[in-house]
């Protein structure tokens, strides 16, 4: 089964997430949920294991767009949790670990727990149920 793409899942109340139109790089096709980063001053999506320059999550599909030549992005912050799947379940233990992220075989990014060296994230909470990491970028590697 195919991993859920990233998406933003809580912010601070009287608050939401930081969404920005961005101009689209010629030829990109992502979905929505992908990680991208900005190429210039357009957007484009990562690729490999611990990318580093993360700008946010598409907030639609780029193929697909509601206004040709720009997409909509959420831009990642310090206040906005990222709901994510992992490479494994997520227990207790990960709250307050810094963890890589990798893509899957279906191009989803994904905590990556064994990866303490090239971290990307901080794991906020989980939810042991659901499976999923509640998770802020590390500030070194967001793109302003």
């Amino acid at each position: 089964m195919a991993k859920l793409q990233p998406w933003p899942a809580r912010w601070p109340v009287g608050h939401r997430p930081d969404t920005k139109r961005k101009p689209l790089k010629t030829g990109e096709t992502f979905p929505a949920g992908a990680f991208i980063t900005l190429d210039g001053t357009d957007v484009a999506e990562v690729s490999g294991a611990d990318p580093t320059d993360l700008y946010g999550i598409a907030a639609e599909d780029a193929s697909d767009v509601l206004e040709d030549g720009y997409v909509m992005v959420y831009h990642f912050n310090q206040s906005t949790y990222i709901a994510m799947q992992g490479t494994r379940a997520p227990i207790t233990g990960d709250i307050d670990t810094d963890y890589g992220i990798i893509e899957d075989a279906d191009g989803v990014y994904v905590v990556d727990p064994d990866e303490t060296v090239e971290t990307r994230l901080t794991v906020e909470d989980v939810d042991t149920v659901r499976e999923l990491y509640f998770v802020k970028i590390l500030a070194a590697h967001i793109q302003s």
